[in-house]
């Protein structure tokens, strides 16, 4: 939980004070090891400038701490009255979550920070990393959102990641949970996937997919749904309901229509297909000759 206090109470550490009236504005300028402390907040940066009651500028530096929370950047902007505070070229860690962004801006009042620009969150318990242009996250809620081709990599060590891109990802704290929505693209090696919807569990490493569609190099598999589990890193196997499937072999295309399908995978292959009946009980093959 990230809460920035009021900067109101006086520094508490500098090398220098300079305190000036410009404008009918009192000025005050803290220069060299500056430090703000209060109920377990602690701001650290290499210069200040507080201008009356209205504005702070911190520069070089700057560092917050609060309980698990530390967030570094080059510069802080605050309104004092306000709590709106925006970091520049900043990073934020807590526990194992880092966000990197050109700027972050936090509101009091709508209780969430907006990173702007070149975000890059990673997840260093569930080998995550997620890209986007902007991040907005509400502390209140637990639900984060990522626009602007948003990229999502699971990582691992024996294989480049697996890869998922949407227009928008969201984040739900409450289920650890990773939603994909819209135009959803997956690689897996040899393996893409393409989706309206996916949510992604990540304690369980599985997830489940809505209107898919499954190319490899010889197959084409669309479902209305389709549940699949991680294991090793990889996608190991799906279940699809109302699939339909094509499959080439040289001038010979398979078709089949199930109810319920199931494949294994390894390497981004297709290794094995368990297919059951339709509703009616009924499974068509029909081979077609070119």
């Amino acid at each position: 939980m990230i809460i920035i206090l009021p900067l109101l109470l006086p520094f508490t550490a500098s090398e220098k004070v300079e305190i000036v009236s410009e404008e009918g504005k009192r000025i005050v300028r803290l220069i060299g090891d500056v430090t703000f402390q209060r109920e377990g907040l602690r701001i650290t940066c290499d210069q200040a400038t507080i201008i009356g009651d209205e504005i702070a500028r911190l520069y070089n530096h700057v560092q917050l701490e609060e309980s698990t929370t530390t967030i570094t950047a080059e510069s802080l902007y605050y309104q004092i009255n306000t709590g709106v505070g925006v970091f520049y070229h900043s990073t934020l860690k807590e526990s194992s979550l880092t966000v990197q962004s050109e700027s972050l801006r936090y509101d009091p009042d709508l209780d969430q920070i907006h990173g702007y620009d070149s975000v890059v969150i990673s997840d260093t318990v569930n080998d995550l990393l997620l890209y986007g242009r902007e991040f907005v996250y509400n502390l209140n809620s637990g639900i984060g959102r990522t626009v602007g081709n948003p990229t999502l990599e699971i990582l691992r060590d024996t294989a480049g990641p697996i890869v998922a891109e949407a227009e928008t990802i969201l984040y739900y704290r409450s289920g650890d949970e990773l939603r994909l929505v819209d135009s959803v693209r997956i690689r897996d090696q040899d393996l893409s996937i393409r989706c309206d919807l996916l949510r992604y569990y990540n304690r369980d490493e599985r997830g489940r997919l809505f209107n898919l569609e499954i190319a490899t190099t010889t197959d084409r598999v669309t479902g209305d749904s389709g549940s699949f589990w991680i294991g090793d890193r990889e996608i190991e196997s799906m279940v699809i309901t109302n699939a339909k499937v094509k499959r080439e072999d040289g001038d010979r295309i398979d078709r089949l229509n199930c109810g319920k399908l199931r494949l294994f995978f390894s390497h981004g292959s297709i290794i094995k297909a368990e297919a059951e009946g339709n509703p009616w009980g009924v499974t068509t093959w029909r081979n077609v000759e070119d």
